[in-house]
């Protein structure tokens, strides 16, 4: 999502805000936007975002599907990680 100032006078300034959604993502993550103006010498300018997701708690594995028999013994393992320095309880 972007918001940004439509136009700027001669000598002025605008602002370009960048909203990024990091649902879903872990670790480093990297997007870019085109910024088009009326420029004739430079109508086309990239900017590149460059972050690091941190997560408090770290899981394996988002989804365990279990299938069998009736009566038969079916096992998954899910590795569960807190990722700050503080007790995780479950």
């Amino acid at each position: 999502m972007a918001y940004f100032t439509r136009a700027i006078p001669p000598g002025g300034e605008g602002k370009i805000t960048l909203r990024v959604s990091t649902r879903g993502y872990r670790g480093e993550i990297r997007k870019s936007a085109k910024v088009y103006t009326n420029d004739p010498r430079k109508n086309v300018e990239l900017l590149n975002i460059r972050a690091f997701v941190r997560v408090p708690i770290y899981m394996s594995t988002r989804y365990v599907y279990l299938r069998g028999l009736a009566g038969q013994k079916i096992t998954r393992t899910v590795i569960v990680r807190a990722e700050e320095n503080k007790l995780l309880k479950l």
